[in-house]
C-alpha cells in the first residue's frame, strides 16, 4: 500500500521544533564551559547534511546573533574533519604541522564517602578530570581512608555530571590492597587519571606513605586497539604525568616571587604574598586555563616591584 502526504515547510519546521529546541542546552553548556558568551563567537560555521535545512540556519542566527557561514559542502566538511582526526590519532606525518585540540566530553571521577555527623554517605561523585578539559591530559587527586586500620581501598571509576555516582555511568573498578594499618584518615592514596585522544583512560593509584603504584586501563571501545597499541599509547601518556607545581615555568615564577618577597616590606610585601598564595591555589586546580593567567599576573607584579 502506497501512502503519499504533502508537507509544507511550515509543517515540517513545526515537527522539527522540539529537536531544535533540545540543541539549546548543549550549545549553552559548551559556551559556559568555554567561559564565553554567544556574542564572543566571531564566526559560526555550519557543517553536516542537516544544515541544508533553512530552519537550522535561522536557529543558529537566533542563538548566536549572527548569520552562520555555509561556505563548505556540508557533507565533505564532516568527512575532511574525520580524516584529519584519524590521521592525528594515527600519528600520520601528513598532519605533523597541524594542531587539533579535543576535549573530554564527560567528567571522569571516582566514588567517595562523605561524613555527615557520625555517619558516612557513600557513592558521592568526586571529579578528577572535568568535562571540557583539553586532552590528552593528566590530573591527580588524593583520598584518605574512612575506616580504622583499613588495608584496602576500592577505586570505582565513573563518568557523568551528577553528584551521586548512582546517577552516572560506571566505567570500571579496581581494589588497591596492602595499605599500612592506621587510624581512619591517616592513610591516603593518590589517584591519577590520564586520558588520551584514543579514548584510553589510565588510572594510576599510589599509596602516599609507601610510594607503591598500581595502574589499570579503561578503554572507550574495548578491543579496538591491540595490546601493543595500548602499551605505546601509555608510554606517550607518561610525559603528561607531571603536576603543574613541578613544571619549570611555574617553579621559576614561584622562585622569583619568593626571592623578591624576602626583600620587600609593608604593603608591597602583602600584595606579593597574596599573589603567591593565589598562584599556589591555581596550581592545585591543575587547570592550565586558570594557572597561566595567574602565573602571568604574578610575573607582572614581580616585574613591577623590581623596577621600583
Amino acid at each position: 500500500m502506497d501512502f503519499e502526504h504533502v508537507l509544507t515547510r511550515d509543517d515540517a519546521e513545526y515537527a522539527w521544533a522540539p529537536a531544535l529546541d533540545r540543541m539549546r542546552g548543549p550549545i549553552h553548556r559548551a559556551l559556559q564551559d568555554a567561559r564565553l558568551q554567544a556574542g564572543d563567537i566571531e564566526e559560526v560555521l555550519l557543517v553536516g547534511g542537516s544544515t541544508r535545512m533553512p530552519c537550522i540556519a535561522a536557529f543558529a542566527a537566533q542563538v548566536f546573533g549572527r548569520l552562520p557561514l555555509r561556505k563548505l559542502p556540508p557533507d565533505e566538511a564532516v568527512a575532511m574533519g574525520a580524516a584529519v582526526q584519524a590521521a592525528m590519532k594515527a600519528g600520520d606525518q601528513a598532519v605533523d604541522d597541524m594542531v587539533v585540540t579535543d576535549v573530554a566530553p564527560f567528567t571522569l571521577g571516582v566514588s567517595t564517602a562523605a561524613r555527615a555527623g557520625h555517619r558516612h554517605i557513600s557513592g558521592v561523585f568526586s571529579p578528577i578530570l572535568e568535562r571540557g578539559t583539553v586532552i590528552p591530559a593528566s590530573r591527580v587527586e588524593r583520598y584518605t581512608t574512612t575506616g580504622d586500620f583499613q588495608r584496602e581501598i576500592r577505586v570505582e571509576v565513573y563518568q557523568g555530571e551528577h553528584a551521586q555516582c548512582s546517577d552516572n555511568v560506571k566505567l570500571g573498578e579496581y581494589t588497591f590492597t596492602g595499605l599500612p594499618p592506621a587510624p581512619a584518615g591517616e592513610q591516603s592514596i593518590a589517584v591519577r587519571f590520564t586520558y588520551d585522544l584514543n579514548g584510553i583512560l589510565e588510572v594510576e593509584v599510589t599509596a602516599v606513605a609507601t610510594g607503591r603504584k598500581e595502574a589499570f586501563v579503561i578503554e572507550q571501545r574495548p578491543g579496538k586497539l591491540t595490546p601493543e597499541q595500548i602499551d605505546e599509547a601509555r608510554k606517550r601518556m607518561g610525559a603528561l604525568k607531571l603536576h603543574p607545581q613541578d613544571a619549570l615555568p611555574n617553579t621559576t615564577a614561584l622562585a622569583r616571587a619568593d626571592a623578591l618577597h624576602v626583600q620587600l616590606t609593608g604593603i608591597a610585601r602583602e600584595e606579593l604574598a597574596a599573589a603567591i598564595a593565589s598562584f599556589r591555589l591555581a596550581l592545585e586546580s591543575q587547570r592550565p586555563e586558570v594557572i597561566v593567567p595567574m602565573r602571568e599576573q604574578l610575573t607582572r607584579l614581580v616585574t613591577r616591584f623590581r623596577l621600583r
